[in-house]
């Protein structure tokens, strides 16, 4: 592996940090809060949405939202607003996952026969089952942030009553990278007139979205999740739900966006994940704001839930382990893998986990019980996944979603001839990743700890502000109890080490760091900082990314 600096001005945290953003100074962050604080990030037709959706205070309003982590997010965000706001007779629908699949659909709309529907994560580009719902007389606005449907290269919107869509109307506001629950959080505040402390109750669930749904922290969304995540350790600030869940996962006293991204959203997504309707127990929860004990009830049930998919990934990422080496299939490009009699809503992660391992886009399908395979797909490097999509969509029944990520389905027959051609296309496929390593910092192990405090400052860390990677140089390992390294995991494959008091830590990485940490010489290693919180005590720690012998 080749290391390499990434911009040789970086000398610290505060350098990484600005040149993430692309920025000169920390005035032009802090113009975002004053921005922010202000109420001047620009949303077009917002003021017209909320004199509008008010006009239903008296009348039935249905919310139709969706079964991500955004998705009941920003449901439970419109559900609490309206609700604290007066309005009589509000409902959420969620889509079905797999017998509905995404998005508003006519089933939906044939149950509400009077009122108001509010998408919320979808709509803008159902178009057909929008204009069915204004023939049937429904009123109808939407607020979502996917892309709109396009005909012969022209956007084509819904005929809503109103649309916000920053990424589907063109500027049409000042930030077009919210998410659903970003938006519906501006939504609230302004049907709400900015109430306090109100409104910081629903700062919390549009954090959590907006890390759930993996958005760049720039701009708006840097104030909401950096101001959100303060929210959450404050019990008066949470609904009891959110609060039972947080402290169930002990949570509630400290979060970072790392716990939202890898603790609390798998939470909210699994249920979903393993039960067709099982988004509407994640809202359910977050609304929650009665009896403590029977919202840790509902809180526990969910986190048993992700454990059991966590489960069904381990088994499936062992069956598609099984099948690449079966089949051969190692070294194809893309690599699509039939791995039958998994669950649907598994294969999506089963495919991350898979692209991130081989370093190659990665297809996972499985059988379903109507007989086509369904599945999903996820990308690295230059391979847009959507467009190789669109070359070979003869051969899907269905599919959407954008370069890194999509969904498709397809009949069993097609299954090799869409192999074939997939692989036929990706001749163009390159990974730098592969073979290079990019790091920001070059630091000593003294220096670690208050690298940590510094980069306390800068939080949340996330898309559009990753971690900053450190080069640790003379890292020198430590024994103990007879040994310099550790093999730890019910794997034996992670690998601890110790100098003096910081620790470090690969993950999966026992046959890469073969014959390093094997004595007291000293190796420099590639990774991320953090405070590992074991039995009481904080320590230093860094998560390998590589290591070798220092020079």
């Amino acid at each position: 592996m080749n290391w390499i600096k990434r911009n040789n001005a970086v000398k610290g945290v505060k350098d990484a940090f600005l040149s993430n953003h692309d920025l000169s100074s920390l005035d032009e962050i802090n113009d975002w809060f004053r921005k922010s604080y202000a109420h001047n990030y620009r949303i077009d037709l917002l003021k017209e949405a909320v004199a509008f959706v008010k006009t239903f205070k008296d009348k039935k309003v249905t919310i139709v939202g969706d079964y991500d982590c955004d998705g009941v997010t920003s449901t439970s965000i419109l559900y609490m607003a309206l609700r604290h706001a007066g309005f009589t007779n509000v409902s959420y629908r969620i889509p079905k996952r797999f017998t509905e699949g995404f998005g508003i659909n006519p089933t939906i709309v044939d149950e509400i026969n009077e009122g108001l529907i509010i998408t919320c994560d979808n709509g803008i580009a159902q178009t057909d089952v929008i204009r069915m719902a204004k023939k049937k007389g429904l009123s109808v606005v939407v607020i979502d942030h996917h892309q709109p449907e396009v005909n012969n290269g022209n956007v084509v919107l819904p005929n809503a009553d109103i649309n916000i869509d920053p990424n589907a109307i063109e500027n049409s506001a000042d930030f077009a990278g919210y998410c659903a629950a970003g938006l519906t959080y501006r939504f609230a505040c302004e049907l709400l007139d900015y109430e306090k402390p109100f409104c910081d109750k629903l700062l919390g669930l549009a954090a959590i979205g907006t890390i759930g749904d993996v958005m760049e922290l720039k701009e708006e969304n840097y104030v909401i999740v950096r101001n959100g995540l303060k929210v959450l350790v404050s019990e008066h600030l949470c609904t009891k739900g959110l609060h039972a869940l947080l402290s169930s996962c002990e949570l509630s006293s400290s979060i970072t966006s790392k716990d939202v991204g890898f603790t609390v959203a798998p939470i909210l997504n699994a249920v979903s994940r393993l039960n067709d309707e099982g988004a509407n127990d994640s809202v359910s929860l977050l609304i929650y704001d009665d009896d403590e004990t029977e919202a840790v009830r509902q809180a526990v049930r969910l986190i048993e839930i992700n454990k059991k998919r966590k489960e069904y990934k381990a088994q499936g990422i062992d069956k598609a382990h099984e099948i690449i080496e079966a089949e051969n299939i190692r070294k194809d490009i893309p690599m699509l893998i039939y791995v039958p009699d998994v669950k649907e809503g598994i294969v999506g992660i089963i495919a991350g986990s898979l692209c991130e391992e081989y370093k190659v886009p990665v297809i996972v399908v499985t059988n379903t019980e109507a007989g086509t395979l369904k599945g999903s797909a996820r990308s690295c490097g230059n391979y847009n996944v959507k467009e190789k999509l669109d070359e070979v969509s003869y051969l899907l029944l269905e599919y959407g979603g954008h370069a890194g990520a999509a969904g498709l389905s397809l009949k069993k027959e097609h299954l090799d001839i869409l192999r074939k051609e997939l692989i036929n296309n990706a001749t163009d496929f390159e990974n730098e990743s592969v073979n290079d390593i990019y790091y920001d910092i070059d630091i000593s192990v003294d220096e670690i700890k208050d690298a940590l405090l510094e980069m306390g400052k800068y939080e949340p860390y996330g898309e559009g502000n990753p971690l900053p990677v450190f080069r640790v140089n003379g890292f020198v390992p430590s024994e103990s109890y007879g040994a310099y390294k550790k093999l730890i995991g019910a794997d034996k494959t992670t690998v601890k080490i110790s100098c003096g008091k910081v620790s470090a830590i690969g993950f999966h990485m026992a046959d890469a760091m073969q014959g390093l940490a094997e004595d007291d010489s000293p190796i420099d290693i590639i990774g991320t900082l953090s405070f590992n919180t074991f039995k009481g005590m904080v320590t230093p720690q860094i998560e390998i990314i590589d290591a070798k012998r220092s020079a």
